[in-house]
């Protein structure tokens, strides 16, 4: 199926063509919502690491914004530790504990592994910043990103052909990787208290892909809301779909439910 697509109407002597060799310039005019930023990536010669050196450049903000964070943190938060060297102290002072001991030479060790993986466990829950919950945060941030980029850009790519453009896998990529710029919204984490809404990320999101699909795989409005519709859609329902499916088949390997399920069609009798 093929069908007329809307040239790109973008002029050089409009206005002055960000870098693509400047990833701090890409997403500037980005988050300005410029489409020069992804027309400049695809007319590169490498669009596709253009484009993923920008992503990383993102990750790279982000990573410092949560290294930033959890300095400011610590040096904000209360200081817990004498309290926590007081109760070992009291507890390792008892006789139940001095009995143990006996009992079992490798009972201290693993009592102190389990004493503080609960003070972790309070810290976590108290909302007090710790290296590995600023990791395990970190980590999941970018696997959202990714997912974001690859996932979408996946999808949409067969879309985007399919309306007729002749955008290469590369320079879908490369345009939609600049598209994460919303994702810099949470810079403003760094400041301890501060906060983001889901949503604000996510529509912005929806604007800097839609952009992307036009300026830089070159299809009119309605194509590119069409894609993003479709590449958005997709995934959600594949996801929904598994699930389900692993919800199912976890409630099947359970002997009760499915017991249940072989007694009912007997009871409907």
């Amino acid at each position: 199926m093929t069908h007329e697509v809307e040239p790109l109407t973008l002029s050089r002597s409009e206005a002055m063509w960000p870098d693509p060799g400047r990833p701090q310039a890409l997403l500037r005019q980005a988050a300005l919502l410029n489409g020069r930023a992804y027309a400049a990536v695809v007319r590169d010669s490498a669009p596709f690491r253009r484009g993923l050196i920008a992503l990383m450049t993102i990750l790279g903000l982000l990573a410092a914004t949560r290294i930033l964070g959890l300095a400011m943190g610590l040096a904000t938060s209360p200081r817990y530790g004498s309290l926590q060297l007081r109760l070992w102290e009291w507890l390792s002072g008892l006789r139940w504990y001095e009995a143990r001991v006996v009992a079992d030479p490798a009972f201290p060790a693993q009592l102190r592994q389990g004493y503080e993986i609960a003070w972790e466990a309070l810290r976590a829950a108290l909302g007090y910043p710790t290296a590995w919950g600023a990791g395990l945060t970190l980590l999941t941030l970018a696997l959202a990103v990714g997912f974001s980029w690859l996932g979408f850009g996946l999808v949409a790519h067969p879309l985007v052909r399919w309306f007729g453009s002749s955008s290469r896998l590369g320079e879908t990529l490369g345009a939609l990787a600049v598209a994460q710029v919303p994702w810099l919204l949470l810079l403003v984490t760094a400041v301890p208290g501060a906060f983001v809404p889901p949503g604000l990320v996510l529509t912005a999101l929806l604007v800097t892909q839609y952009q992307a699909l036009r300026s830089g795989c070159r299809l009119n409005w309605g194509q590119s809301l069409a894609v993003e519709l479709g590449a958005t859609l997709i995934p959600a329902l594949i996801l929904l779909g598994a699930a389900i499916f692993a919800g199912g088949y976890g409630l099947s390997r359970i002997p009760v439910f499915d017991d249940a399920l072989r007694l009912l069609p007997l009871l409907q009798r």
